[in-house]
């Protein structure tokens, strides 16, 4: 099994030339705790790449991105932000080492003829797109941690040849820091399992690196696309740009909020994020007070297009605070009096 980044140095021309319909991506294959997958791999190759974790995107969500080193880091071009787990403060974005790889989920009952026995299958699934439905194969990216995933398997993977001549049943045990996954090799019990052990033969079955036809209605039976062309586009500047470049009309516009320290801002960030909007600075006279205690001080933000919120959305407002207060209460109440939440902010 190559374990490594050679997948990303290749060239891909030859896969960027078939093409892939906006139908034609791949979804993702993860595990919830106590939970057991039959997967089947499609490539030996698994890529060792760089992920940033959990970046904020312009729809107020967050995505992974592959940070390929021969490329750049254009996560850190268009300056992507992550927030700290438990404070909600933004920071620079995690980076991480994962295997990544490309399988397909099976499905495992038992056999009619031998009740006692186990036989498997494709998991099929409905697909629907424009408006009609197709039957398709549940494909999906495998992206883990190298030392609780990827070492075990190719532990026990190291006894075969690679990762394609048999079905593997994956279970995860724990959850956050403390998970670990257990893989279990799955003997070919027949004729058509015996029959995927060759890895020509799973890639053609499964129609790895296929041309992708969006006329063909069988095209969701078939691999949309290969990991090289998977990790590609995933670290590319075309798909950083795309969602962490602002969006909307307040897009590129600035405000400026004078008087406020940089612990203020960053403060007043983090009370904002906990209730996942944006709010106003409060009122003219506490923002024109609080120029008096830092009125030399100028910071200029950059606020994201506010998104619209419910009736019942919180509510922040800044008390007024004297001439000379070390800090100011940020008060934040749900309507009808559901919730109160106060929280006191430091000023300079």
């Amino acid at each position: 099994m190559d374990f490594g980044l050679a997948a990303l140095q290749q060239t891909i021309t030859d896969s960027k030339n078939r093409g892939s319909g906006s139908d034609a991506k791949l979804g993702y294959i993860s595990w919830k705790d106590g939970e057991t997958k039959i997967v089947r791999f499609l490539t030996n190759e698994v890529i060792s790449a760089s992920i940033a974790d959990r970046v904020i995107t312009n729809d107020g969500k967050t995505k992974d991105f592959l940070i390929d080193e021969s490329r750049g880091d254009f996560v850190a071009k268009y300056g992507g932000k992550s927030r700290e787990y438990g404070t909600g403060t933004l920071i620079e974005p995690k980076i991480t080492k994962k295997g990544v790889a490309v399988a397909v989920l099976r499905a495992e009952q038992a056999d009619p003829t031998n009740p006692a026995r186990r036989e498997r299958s494709d998991l099929l699934i409905v697909v629907e797109n424009q408006g009609q439905n197709y039957q398709g194969r549940s494909f999906g990216i495998i992206k883990q941690g190298i030392g609780n995933f990827w070492k075990p398997l190719m532990a026990v993977a190291a006894r075969f040849d690679g990762l394609c001549d048999r079905d593997w049943a994956i279970t995860r045990v724990g959850g956050d820091k403390d998970t670990t996954y257990l893989p279990s090799p799955i003997e070919p019990s027949n004729d058509a399992e015996n029959a995927l052990r060759d890895l020509a033969v799973v890639q053609q079955y499964y129609g790895y690196g296929r041309p992708w036809n969006p006329e063909d209605p069988a095209r969701f039976l078939y691999c949309p696309e290969t990991l090289v062309e998977w990790a590609d586009y995933y670290g590319s500047e075309e798909r950083a740009k795309f969602w962490l470049t602002p969006k909307g009309p307040a897009a590129g516009q600035q405000r400026r909020v004078f008087g406020f320290s940089s612990s203020f801002v960053q403060s007043y960030l983090v009370a904002k994020a906990k209730w996942g909007r944006l709010m106003s600075c409060g009122s003219r006279t506490n923002r024109q007070r609080v120029c008096h205690v830092r009125a030399a001080l100028r910071i200029s933000l950059v606020l994201l297009p506010r998104a619209p919120a419910p009736e019942t959305a919180p509510t922040p407002q800044l008390r007024a605070a004297p001439l000379g207060a070390k800090n100011v209460t940020l008060n934040v109440g749900r309507s009808a009096g559901k919730c109160n939440c106060v929280s006191t902010l430091n000023l300079p």
